[in-house]
């Protein structure tokens, strides 16, 4: 699965740049990791859901207003997750 992130952000510590990123889930490290661009980033991630709804992986990348954005991983079998990036003021 795939999104695109619009401005440079931050998850934690860790700084993701613009472009497209392909998704992938790595729940026995707790982390959303992006691969794009040259780059493997690991984004902390929170566990939300023990059971996610549906039946295939599925991927949700949105502004729930301001400068944060949430992204969401649902998986059948491993649950909901997300990680929050905030968006980079100083870039």
């Amino acid at each position: 699965m795939q999104i695109r992130i619009q401005h440079a952000s931050l998850c934690g510590k860790v700084e993701v740049p613009p472009g497209d990123y392909l998704v992938a889930l790595s729940s026995e490290n707790q982390q959303i990791r992006l691969t794009g661009h040259g780059l493997d980033l690991a984004l902390p991630a929170i566990r939300r859901r023990a059971q996610g709804k549906g039946r295939v992986d599925s991927v949700a990348f949105f502004n729930g207003g301001g400068s944060t954005w949430s992204l969401v991983f649902t998986s059948p079998k491993l649950g909901e997750w997300i990680a929050l990036l905030e968006k980079d003021s100083n870039k």
